[in-house]
């Protein structure tokens, strides 16, 4: 028996194991959260802005989704719907808000509970989100 006979179904049973491995480890469904989100200036005493955050987080750690104002405090952002991306590494999550990520918040998201600090041209936040 040729040599060429016994390694090319050997490589062949290797390859699609191979795929089959990388398939199994990228596919999953996406974790999909919404949440009533809170932030709250750290310099001074005031109300929160509040809003609807909806995010989609696929097996690989990849965020994107929505943020839609609905505060009771006049904010610029009222009813707009603003894009959201980021990134989640284990518990570790960060957030660009807009197209611009003028906006970031840094933290940690645990069983449906994001904690974290939020940054806006050189003003800090107090940012917490709660699945509803």
């Amino acid at each position: 028996m040729s040599l060429k006979r016994i390694f090319v179904p050997v490589i062949l049973a290797a390859s699609f194991l191979l795929v089959g491995n990388a398939l199994a480890a990228t596919s999953g469904a996406p974790q999909v959260l919404t949440m009533q989100a809170a932030m709250k200036p750290m310099t001074r005493q005031s109300i929160a802005y509040t809003g609807i955050l909806k995010l989609k987080i696929t097996p690989d750690g990849l965020v994107n989704g929505t943020y839609v104002s609905n505060s009771i405090r006049p904010d610029p952002s009222y009813g707009k719907i603003i894009i959201v991306t980021g990134g989640l590494n284990g518990q570790n999550i960060h957030l660009s808000f807009g197209t611009t990520g003028n906006f970031r918040v840094t933290g940690t998201l645990t069983k449906g509970h994001l904690v974290g600090t939020a940054f806006s041209k050189g003003q800090m936040y107090q940012f917490e989100a709660a699945v509803k």
